[in-house]
């Protein structure tokens, strides 16, 4: 079996990081950011469970998009799945006239983070 190019036995001990976040959608909403996204699943291929997912940090940043957990302002850590899939997480620090980038980084219990930049999403606020 291949996964991300190599085969399943060179992750053997490697920590494996979660799966991307899914429909992470961002929107000003009553002089905030409404963000919205639906957190990945335990990754398992073959009956092996390669990650497990424990939460999603949400980090914002002026200027570029973060590039790690700790490359911005933490507005949010969601520990409970699916948590802000349908209501959200209202992010109520946006100011007029920026343009704010938002990462998500799903992660492990054993500290393995997705830092892939499918979990991105830029908003300017008007």
């Amino acid at each position: 079996m291949i996964i991300y190019g190599l085969p399943l036995q060179s992750y053997i001990g490697v920590s494996y990081p979660p799966a991307n976040v899914t429909a992470f959608q961002a929107q000003a909403e009553n002089g905030g950011i409404l963000l919205t996204w639906n957190d990945p699943e335990d990754t398992v291929i073959n009956n092996a469970t390669l990650a497990i997912w424990v939460g999603t940090k949400v980090v914002r940043k002026l200027g570029g998009y973060p590039t790690t957990e700790n490359d911005g302002v933490l507005v949010v850590d969601n520990t409970i799945r699916g948590k802000y899939k349908i209501n959200g997480f209202y992010d109520e620090e946006a100011v007029s006239g920026f343009t704010y980038y938002y990462q998500a980084f799903p992660y492990t219990g054993n500290g393995s983070v997705n830092r892939y930049e499918q979990n991105r999403v830029k908003i300017e606020v008007e």
